[in-house]
């Protein structure tokens, strides 16, 4: 079965009413407004740096997150305006939040300095409601903090024909699959989407099914993220490493039939004296083509062996950003 090619264009779209949904994203930004406790403390009016505001609402509220979870002093007076590499910057402790730009400023009628204190002291005004220590530990309940950077995760939409390169830790073998088998992959490097990644060390979880008898596949239903996240999702496994690490050998085959009576010196011959199979396809298949283990075919994929599974149709995918992915 050849799966859709459509998702070689990574065309990604952004579920703003998933991502408010999920408990652990409580004061996720909205459009283009950054939120702390479900309500926004600061809107982002402008584009800047190629970025859509939107876009640049959800790195400061990652950015927000960060500052807040490795702040030593989350305190009103923790916020501050400062001035970094010419820029004016909106500061937790230290922690960069967000950049007061020109154009934001200029579509509000303000200067970026008086925009900063704006962004500021909508901050100022959640730290003081005594609601902190709260809000900090639902951050990191369920988004562990890993070598002193939050790891925040988002949803959004993969397309179909997406690639996940993994590696199993058990052998898989033609021979030896049953229905019903589980088996567990794990993604071998970071899934990149923009600024956001599927995290390498994530875990694929499959089942074994069969196609038709004495021929199964593995179709892969849930992603878990190394946060714990479970995502259903709809892939299969391809051969797209195989075709150049297996020896040549049959997949089907087909008797060559004795074609046509030949006349040469008086003796009828054929063009062919006597049958012969020959092999049609092979067994690694292509990037897109699901990988069938054929009993008799001798299939072995050994542990850690490079290999890729692809979405079958568009699904929500839980990633985290560049700079935060393990």
């Amino acid at each position: 079965m050849r799966l859709n090619k459509f998702g070689k264009q990574l065309v990604l779209v952004v579920s703003a009413f998933s991502m408010l949904s999920a408990p652990a994203f409580a004061g996720f930004a909205q459009g283009n407004s950054v939120t702390m406790g479900g309500s926004p403390v600061f809107t982002i009016s402008g584009s800047a740096d190629g970025f859509s505001p939107d876009h640049r609402a959800w790195l400061a509220q990652d950015a927000l997150y960060n500052a807040l979870v490795l702040a030593n002093d989350r305190s009103p007076n923790a916020v501050r305006v400062e001035r970094m590499n010419g820029a004016i910057v909106v500061t937790l402790d230290g922690h960069k939040v967000a950049t007061a730009d020109s154009n934001s400023a200029n579509l509000e009628g303000t200067s970026p300095q008086a925009l900063a204190e704006k962004w500021a002291e909508g901050i100022r005004g959640f730290l003081a409601s005594g609601n902190v220590a709260a809000y900090v530990a639902e951050l990191t309940g369920d988004n562990p903090i890993n070598a002193r950077v939050a790891v925040l995760e988002r949803r959004i939409y993969a397309p179909p024909g997406t690639v996940l390169p993994v590696a199993f830790t058990t052998a898989i073998s033609s021979e030896t699959l049953n229905i019903g088998d589980k088996v567990e992959g794990t993604l071998t490097k970071d899934v990149a989407f923009g600024q956001y990644v599927i995290p390498a060390g994530s875990t694929v979880i499959g089942l074994v099914s069969e196609e038709e008898p004495g021929a199964m596949s593995v179709a892969f239903n849930t992603l878990r993220t190394p946060n714990g996240t479970l995502v259903p999702i709809v892939a299969s496994l391809t051969g797209e490493f195989l075709g150049g690490s297996l020896a040549p050998h049959p997949v089907a085959t087909e008797n060559m039939p004795y074609g046509i009576q030949l006349v040469y010196q008086g003796s009828r011959e054929t063009a062919c004296r006597i049958p012969a199979t020959i092999g049609i396809g092979t067994l690694g298949g292509g990037p897109t083509e699901k990988l069938v283990f054929r009993r008799g075919t001798g299939l072995t994929i050994a542990a850690g062996t490079p290999m890729s599974i692809v979405f079958e149709k568009p699904q929500q995918v839980a990633v985290v950003l560049r700079s935060g992915a393990m």
